[in-house]
């Protein structure tokens, strides 16, 4: 029965590291587009319309979240499935999303009236004929992770990013404003449900079985309650600062957000995926269960930490290259919010891992702690400091939840603290080198966008050559790259004598 169990736990980590590594050249692709995308339309665009749009989004998000929580992570999680859990989940999905629609074309006029802004009513009700290809498409998803076929989940969220950067662009040029970002959104929605349906063919008559739909729910509830904590704290700010600052200040925040969120998606859209569906498939082995949560953990802080660092000194590049000089007062709230970057990305692990393996009530706790820390903090720092100070209440909103997180992983695994701190210790002697050959090169060239492109690509240059003399230190190979080093320099210096 044990071999059993090792040959099974071995055959999902061979799919899951495979998923991995064919995932990433995808998700890289993905992301570059969304990166593109969000570049054009800084140009094309003006920060009024990304704050409508931010705002629609905000229940567009909601029911987003519900059809995730609710049917792609139900059947996900649980160990065995039947052709009658998937007819259930296919009933609900086309029932919720009806009712999603109604809901929204009935908060559209609301949602205008609060925040006294007519145009978001129209933006708002647009968007809501995305919601049953989200549905729908999230049981079709749900089936190809159980079935580990990650390379195909990620073919059908770029197929949906690409369908979104042309008609996005498209209407952009023809002056549609925040219209654009809604069709944007649609096509999103339309490209990736289509393409999961075209990957997985398994006809499922939409049909309502209440024990079954029972058990997909009995995992959903206490994970929905969860998620809607996160949503708050997510979400949260973006509807403070719609209406304490205005449009513009949000316009602003949604666009640096969505600069920190390409990392995070890139990461954790990834690992997150491909995690949730192997470790909920190992729940029973134990060992090898704590050697991959303290390895992700480790590796996350030695890797994140730098980097997310190393972006925060990049800040006022990445404005001047992806937004454009238009968007230099966005430039603060950007370092900022790339400082914290790797708490960001880093939370995404522990709680994906406790989800996992069912601990989904505890979850719940700490998303509504990082639901209150987000709206407090956000609130006291608009009003204090204004759009920076609110800045700076959602970074240290997700310090306080990425140690919450860390905490309660270290509950399961019971290893010690300095381990983590170890980690972190780590990763921040990493980027001293590459922080310090950054600052000199900053004093003495200046700021500018050629002197920025020259002390960025320093800072990660050096960083790169750290990693690898770690990599060769642990591999054995230190000596050997000291002298290539070393007669490559002497050769140079050969060279120079000679000339």
């Amino acid at each position: 029965m044990q071999k059993g169990v090792n040959n099974n736990s071995a055959l999902i980590r061979k799919k899951a590291l495979l998923g991995v590594v064919s995932g990433i050249p995808v998700r890289v692709i993905s992301q570059s587009v969304n990166f593109l995308t969000l570049a054009i339309t800084a140009r094309l665009l003006r920060p009024s319309d990304f704050g409508i749009y931010g705002l629609a989004l905000v229940i567009g998000t909601l029911f987003l979240t519900l059809a995730e929580s609710v049917l792609s992570n139900g059947l996900v999680q649980r160990e065995f499935i039947s052709i009658r859990h998937l007819r259930s989940a296919q009933y609900a999905s086309i029932l919720a999303s009806l009712f999603a629609v109604a809901i929204c074309i009935a908060m559209s006029p609301i949602m205008g009236y609060i925040f006294n802004n007519k145009e978001i009513s129209g933006v708002l009700a647009l968007m809501s004929l995305a919601l049953p290809f989200k549905f729908m498409g999230a049981v079709r998803i749900a089936i190809l992770q159980r079935d580990l076929r990650f390379q195909s989940v990620q073919f059908a969220a770029l197929t949906g990013v690409l369908v979104c950067m042309v008609l996005t662009v498209m209407f952009a040029m023809l002056g549609f404003g925040a219209y654009a970002l809604a069709i944007g959104f649609i096509s999103n929605s339309v490209g990736e449900c289509l393409f999961a349906r075209y990957r997985e063919k398994k006809r499922i008559k939409a049909r309502f079985y209440k024990k079954e739909a029972g058990e997909i729910f009995e995992f959903s509830r206490p994970y929905l309650i969860s998620q809607l904590m996160n949503f708050i704290a997510l979400q949260g700010p973006m509807v403070v600062i719609g209406k304490m600052g205005g449009s513009v200040e949000l316009g602003i925040f949604n666009r640096t957000y969505t600069l920190q969120t390409v990392p995070v998606n890139l990461v954790g859209g990834v690992g997150g995926k491909i995690v949730f569906a192997s470790i909920s498939r190992l729940q029973s082995d134990e060992e090898q269960l704590k050697k991959i949560l303290l390895t992700s953990i480790d590796l996350a802080a030695k890797l994140l930490l730098p980097a997310s660092i190393g972006m925060a000194l990049s800040a006022s590049l990445i404005v001047n290259v992806v937004l454009g000089p238009q968007w230099q007062v966005a430039q603060s709230c950007l370092t900022i919010l790339l400082a914290v970057l790797f708490a960001r990305v880093g939370y995404i692990i522990p709680e994906t891992m406790l989800v996992a393996v069912g601990r989904v009530r505890n979850s719940a706790k700490r998303q509504a702690i990082y639901a209150c820390a987000g709206l407090v903090f956000s609130v006291l720092g608009i009003c204090l400091y204004g759009l920076t100070g609110a800045v700076v209440g959602v970074a240290l909103s997700i310090i306080i939840f990425y140690c919450t997180s860390i905490m309660a992983l270290n509950y399961m695994v019971k290893e010690t603290y300095f381990f983590y701190v170890k980690s972190h210790l780590v990763g921040m002697g990493i980027a001293v080198p590459a922080a310090m050959v950054w600052f000199l090169l900053h004093r003495w060239l200046g700021s500018g966008t050629p002197e920025d492109c020259i002390s960025c690509a320093a800072y990660f240059v050096v960083l790169l050559f750290t990693y690898l003399s770690l990599a060769a230190k642990y591999i054995g190979y230190v000596y050997e790259i000291k002298v290539l080093l070393f007669n490559t320099i002497r050769r140079l210096l050969a060279r120079g004598g000679a000339a």
